[in-house]
């Protein structure tokens, strides 16, 4: 079943709560973060739908440092892992080329950036793994964005099914931790242009296909 739906900042960080709506303003999920514990992880509880998914960031600075310097690195020196009933179920990181890999469930998920400046950003989400823009799987959803830097954030997403609306919402949580929650107090306006192979990942045909 396709979805529209809004992930909505109502507490921003250190706190940092979203709530998950539909345009009708039906609630299908929230994220609350968690403070960080004497493991040296904080993150997220993710209810979205039927999934309960637990979304844990490594902050240990020597951990950022030692994963900082391989290919196989994330945004903003953080990991994100995911657990379901405790058990992990899946992990998030990025590529040095600008994309983001997921894997859930033994399955792929590529998400791109495409910056519009003042138009804002939108992030392509695609089946598979991919080190390159030039080869990708089909598209499953599609995270856009007003601007960054804003108190509240707010992020729309289309999507082909339930499933790939989590992947999806996960994915969105991500952006926004990795970009605000080490300081959020700068609210002004940052525009992102991208150009020539990121561009290519963006389908403006893809968002009228779905009706939800």
């Amino acid at each position: 079943m396709n979805m529209r739906y809004e992930i909505i900042q109502t507490q921003p960080y250190k706190e940092a709560v979203f709530a998950i709506r539909k345009s009708s303003g039906e609630n299908i999920g929230n994220a609350v973060r968690l403070q960080k514990g004497n493991n040296g992880f904080t993150g997220f509880e993710v209810e979205f739908l039927d999934y309960h998914i637990r979304m844990k960031y490594m902050t240990s600075l020597w951990f950022r440092w030692k994963n900082g310097l391989k290919f196989w690195s994330p945004l903003g020196n953080a990991i994100c892992y995911f657990f379901q009933d405790d058990i992990k179920c899946g992990e998030l990181c990025k590529y040095s080329n600008g994309t983001y890999v997921m894997q859930m469930n033994d399955q792929f998920y590529t998400m791109g950036t495409v910056g519009f400046g003042s138009e804002g950003i939108k992030f392509p989400v695609f089946e598979g793994e991919f080190k390159k823009t030039a080869t990708r799987g089909k598209q499953i959803a599609l995270i856009e964005t007003p601007n960054l830097a804003q108190k509240l954030n707010n992020y729309e997403i289309t999507a082909l099914g339930e499933w790939e609306g989590l992947v999806a919402a996960l994915y969105g949580i991500y952006v926004d931790y990795v970009t605000f929650s080490i300081n959020d107090s700068h609210y002004r306006k940052t525009y992102l242009d991208t150009f020539n192979k990121q561009n290519s990942l963006y389908d403006p045909a893809f968002k009228g296909q779905i009706v939800d």
